[in-house]
């Protein structure tokens, strides 16, 4: 994957854009049973992403008393991140982890957290 720049550039930019996009293009998802990356969207290979990227999430920047598995949707209220569930909410384990969004604070655009000083 190194050879090919999208991807290479994808994935060393992975902090400042999508984490699906920079899994879906490189060999951190393993392209076994028909997850292959393909020219198109591989709904297989989609589904790994997603369920890779929630459990990393649950890792690193947990949430209290919840997970990324059930999230439905991300606000910023009073300066703090709170992500919808099925019937409730929840908010960061830690919430010094978010370090800021864009767009409207009501449905952002990005999210922006940091990990070990990592954002």
């Amino acid at each position: 994957p190194i050879l090919n720049a999208r991807f290479a550039l994808n994935a060393a930019n992975a902090r400042w854009g999508s984490l699906y996009d920079a899994l879906y293009g490189t060999d951190v998802i393993s392209e076994s049973d028909g997850a292959e990356k393909g020219r198109g969207y591989n709904k297989v290979r989609g589904d790994k992403v997603i369920a890779y990227a929630r459990q990393f999430l649950d890792d690193s920047v947990p949430l209290a008393g919840a997970s990324y598995t059930d999230a439905t949707g991300f606000k910023v209220e009073d300066g703090q991140l709170v992500v919808s569930l099925a019937d409730t909410s929840a908010a960061l384990a830690d919430p010094g982890q978010f370090a800021g969004y864009t767009g409207a604070a009501e449905n952002p655009k990005s999210i922006l957290l940091a990990n070990h000083g990592l954002h």
